[in-house]
């Protein structure tokens, strides 16, 4: 077989090798060492979608990625992405300051959370012990992610874009020669079959 060549060869056809091989306006090739892509922790994965989790530069990227999810992958997904799912959190004896300092910081930017009593919270959720569960906040807008969903439109998107997933073929050496540049070849890939 004849060798093949690419601008970008990324290694791995889980989530992120997916997603950032769907995206250059490149030749690519998404190698994956698995006969399938995303058969470990992609394939294993239960996400939510949280505008409240993380720091605040990590709710500012994923407030900016929300309307790419609510448009499937700009149209890539056959069903919704994001799935409405709320969220508790709760606070035990000796956790309140954290609950307090939590609600401080994320609710002026989220009218939508909700401050809620022990008895609040176990409307919501029913199996809560009345002695464990001091006070909680609620978060409506919590979704779940389809992985499974996200991740076919990454591919999908891959193949759109001329690009080529190459599966059962693991990296097994890697060589750097010749400096890097576009016009420069540089790094020879050893997977176990032939691309």
């Amino acid at each position: 077989m004849a060798a093949e060549t690419a601008d970008i060869i990324v290694i791995g056809a889980g989530m992120a090798g997916a997603s950032a091989a769907a995206h250059p306006a490149a030749r690519v090739i998404l190698i994956e060492g698995e006969d399938q892509p995303g058969y470990h922790s992609t394939g294993r994965s239960a996400a939510l979608f949280s505008e409240t989790y993380g720091n605040l530069a990590i709710r500012i990227l994923t407030r900016a990625g929300r309307a790419y999810y609510e448009s499937r992958a700009d149209g890539l997904a056959e069903h919704p992405i994001l799935t409405p799912r709320g969220a508790l959190f709760f606070a035990m004896p000796g956790q309140e300051r954290q609950l307090e300092e939590m609600w401080a910081e994320l609710s002026p930017r989220h009218p939508t959370m909700a401050h809620l009593d022990t008895a609040e919270a176990r409307r919501l959720v029913p199996v809560l012990r009345p002695d464990k569960v001091i006070a909680a906040i609620y978060e409506p807008g919590e979704m779940d992610i389809d992985v499974h969903g996200l991740h076919g439109a990454y591919l999908r998107l891959l193949r759109r874009r001329g690009g080529r997933l190459v599966t059962g073929a693991p990296v097994l050496h890697l060589s750097h020669a010749g400096g890097c540049g576009p016009q420069r070849p540089g790094t020879a890939i050893s997977p176990r079959r032939s691309l």
